[in-house]
């Protein structure tokens, strides 16, 4: 089964987004608008249970979203729209949600 997956991200000249998924990244492409779009040809529900997104420059990440994604298909759903996980407002001096739970304690240095 082919599933498509959308989200908008403004990037900037040489960057390029990439869905990572199971442990593979698949390339997107832009289309008009800010939209990055990549089509899964054997696709699984499982996909969607841990995904996320990562905009790349000359071959390295340089950008992540803040948590990954997790959702549960609907019968027949193929198509999925995201909007990409931006640090929360208020904040957080760390790039990743996990990051977080570890270090920001009371006393940690």
């Amino acid at each position: 089964m082919k599933a498509r997956f959308t989200v908008e991200y403004h990037t900037q000249w040489g960057e390029d987004l990439y869905l990572v998924c199971q442990g593979k990244k698949y390339a997107m492409e832009y289309c008009k608008g800010g939209f990055w779009t990549v089509e899964i040809d054997k696709f699984t529900g499982a996909m969607l249970l841990d995904y996320t997104y990562e905009v790349v420059r000359d071959g390295l990440v340089v950008r992540q979203e803040w948590k990954h994604h997790s959702r549960q298909a609907k019968r027949g759903e193929t198509s999925f729209r995201d909007a990409w996980n931006e640090v929360p407002a208020g904040g957080n001096g760390f790039l990743r949600e996990h990051s977080t739970a570890l270090f920001d304690k009371k006393g940690f240095r």
